[in-house]
């Protein structure tokens, strides 16, 4: 058990226990939170460009709706920017290509916004979309998955230059550390009513900056939860009328090479079909590491 301790005067919050397999997570205190902000991150400027995101495969009930609220139906080879939104139906999913390299898989019943995404101009001569190997130029793209499933493959980041790539969840921040990374993001409730977010991570490091929502506490850093190759972190929120976290456990696993394996085949059949379009040779999914 750890207990997250209110400021002011209130009492701890014992809410968080952390169980973690192996050496594939690690839990770290509220003083290491700053870890996440290095020299690095903070000397980045990014130029005014902003980044496109463009869809490869549109199945079924795919909708964007944009900040305004207006939602029309996503259409093959639409690009959009930030401050737009996601929302796939029962039957309805779809393949993002960001001008960064990375690749979104959104799978059905899914609600994601594209918070951020800017991206300094880069030389077209380096590639484009489903071309690109590397992240060529420094970006900072941030989603939001409010609910619903995510696969994300995030090509080579030049993260110590600056760029940056953040899922947000109810849970709270989680950034990619070190890519390329293959990750999954389920957002859903259970028989209890509470939301349960589970993030695997079949290739690369992660951190999570766990947040706690009380009424006595605005907004309180709880902690790090870093996940690496072979890990899975469950985390389970409990929800009150006013939106407020009144509990949160998160439990460390291992998630198994097989599993892993099969959920990177999943988004490389996408990619291929996406890159054989396009006129581009498939490519061999990489290998999942385990523990």
């Amino acid at each position: 058990m750890i207990d997250a301790i209110g400021s002011g005067g209130f009492p701890s919050l014992s809410v968080l226990p952390l169980l973690p397999p192996m050496n594939s997570i690690r839990w770290f205190i509220l003083a290491f939170v700053a870890a996440l902000a290095t020299p690095g991150l903070a000397r980045a400027q990014y130029a005014t460009g902003q980044g496109q995101v463009k869809a490869f495969i549109v199945q079924g009930d795919v909708r964007l709706k944009d900040g305004t609220g207006n939602e029309t139906a996503l259409t093959r080879y639409e690009t959009f920017g930030e401050g737009n939104t996601i929302v796939t139906g029962a039957n309805g999913s779809t393949l993002l290509i960001f001008s960064n390299g990375a690749a979104l898989q959104v799978e059905a019943n899914t609600t994601l916004t594209l918070v951020r995404f800017d991206q300094e101009p880069f030389d077209p001569a380096q590639g484009a979309f489903l071309s690109l190997e590397r992240d060529p130029s420094l970006s900072n793209t941030t989603l939001k998955l409010q609910q619903g499933a995510i696969k994300l493959e995030v090509k080579q980041l030049d993260v110590e230059a600056g760029s940056k790539f953040t899922v947000n969840t109810i849970v709270g921040s989680t950034r990619i550390q070190s890519a390329p990374s293959i990750s999954t993001f389920v957002v859903s409730p259970n028989s209890n009513n509470e939301q349960v977010i589970t993030i695997q991570v079949a290739d690369g490091t992660m951190s999570i900056r766990v947040t706690f929502r009380d009424p006595r506490i605005a907004f309180a850093d709880v902690g790090l939860v870093q996940i690496s190759s072979g890990g899975r972190v469950v985390f389970t929120v409990t929800t009150n009328a006013s939106g407020e976290i009144p509990s949160l456990q998160a439990l460390g696993q291992n998630y198994p090479k097989a599993d892993a394996q099969k959920s990177i085949a999943v988004l490389y059949n996408d990619i291929n079909t996406a890159r054989v379009r396009e006129g581009l040779p498939a490519v061999t999914p990489p290998e999942a590491v385990a523990n």
